[in-house]
């Protein structure tokens, strides 16, 4: 992700989403993995998990208050009908309170083949872990990603900051995907280099005229514009929770169903095509539905300022993006380690420079 992220020590856990500024979100989905992210996160080895099929919605469910518990327990609505819950993290109260041992063991888990000691290493090229799986439909046909993330990194928990969090769930990192994109920068000799998309607030008085109570101060409604491999533009309106507890923050995500219809603030992707002379063209809006997922970062030793993050992201992808083939889930994996190293090096700059 970048290097420039950390400059107000201490304001991670006490500033409130609501006063967070366009700069926030300001990085740049540029694959949507970094919507990942996770890099979302996402960040972001490479196992594929055997595919489930979407979880069904219960006939008279009570959506949970949190927008955690809402992905996790009901599931994030795609076209046709689906609706896909999003794997619970883990749960950090109940980690942090383990044994050293018992911990130990969950953490040699989560490291897989790599081995803890190896996956720890503080150094921004350690492993991360990925995991992809295909979201499928009635008839078996692809429609979407299921994406997981994991990776250590080394700084104070306290000095992180909610734009750092959502850069690591939206990206920085990018790769080349031919430039159908106009006057882009990403190129596949740079891959660190980003582009920032349009963001701003949602205005209170469109939130009253959807029927949408004010923000809290952990939460918040923003209007953003994300290119996609230089080759989809991703418009619409986010809805960001911070949760967070002693040693551990969570930022949860989605791409808010509520807008679907607002004018100025719905949700719909572009394409750039070359028109008859080779010219770079961007077609007429769709609609778009079902993303979102969370980045939870857990401090797992304050001694050695050791922090596991972790993400996961389930993601709509419609037929017409790529045509139905596997570029998308191609370029994940380079996304999410790129995001993973790009934000690792972003903490040693900041440390670094104080």
């Amino acid at each position: 992700m970048s290097k420039q992220q950390f400059r107000e020590i201490r304001e991670l856990v006490t500033v409130p989403c609501a006063t967070i500024n366009s700069a926030i979100i300001k990085s740049r989905l540029g694959c949507i993995c970094r919507w990942l992210a996770s890099l979302c996160v996402a960040l972001s080895v490479s196992t594929i998990r055997a595919e489930q099929p979407p979880t069904a919605f219960p006939a008279a469910a009570t959506p949970p208050s949190s927008l955690y518990g809402q992905l996790i327990e009901r599931g994030i609505q795609l076209p046709s009908d689906l609706l896909v819950t999003v794997d619970p993290a883990i749960a950090p109260d109940d980690f942090l309170a383990m044994g050293s041992e018992e911990r130990r063991q969950q953490l040699e888990t989560v490291a897989g083949k790599n081995g803890w000691d190896r996956f720890s290493r503080d150094s921004a090229v350690a492993p991360v872990r990925i995991e992809l799986e295909f979201i499928k439909n009635s008839a078996g046909e692809r429609v979407g990603h299921r994406i997981y993330s994991v990776f250590v990194a080394y700084a104070p928990l306290e000095t992180l900051r909610d734009e750092q969090l959502m850069r690591e769930i939206f990206g920085q990192a990018s790769v080349d995907s031919g430039d159908e994109r106009p006057d882009s920068s990403l190129t596949a000799d740079n891959p660190d280099a980003t582009t920032t998309p349009a963001s701003r607030n949602v205005p209170l008085a469109e939130l009253k005229r959807l029927g949408i109570s004010p923000p809290s101060e952990q939460e918040r409604f923003a209007a953003i514009e994300l290119p996609l491999l230089n080759r989809v533009t991703m418009r619409g309106t986010i809805q960001v929770q911070r949760n967070e507890g002693p040693g551990w923050v969570r930022l949860v995500w989605q791409i808010d169903p509520r807008f679907a219809d607002s004018t100025d603030f719905g949700n719909t992707w572009t394409k750039f095509e070359r028109n008859e002379v080779g010219m770079p063209i961007e077609t007429e809006p769709k609609p778009y539905a079902g993303c979102g997922g969370y980045l939870q970062i857990i401090q797992i030793d304050a001694e050695l300022q050791q922090l596991l993050v972790e993400s996961r992201m389930v993601m709509y992808e419609p037929v017409d993006w790529f045509s139905g083939s596997n570029f998308l889930r191609s370029k994940l994996p380079t996304v999410l380690q790129e995001n993973a190293r790009s934000f690792r090096r972003g903490l040693t700059r900041e440390h670094t420079e104080k």
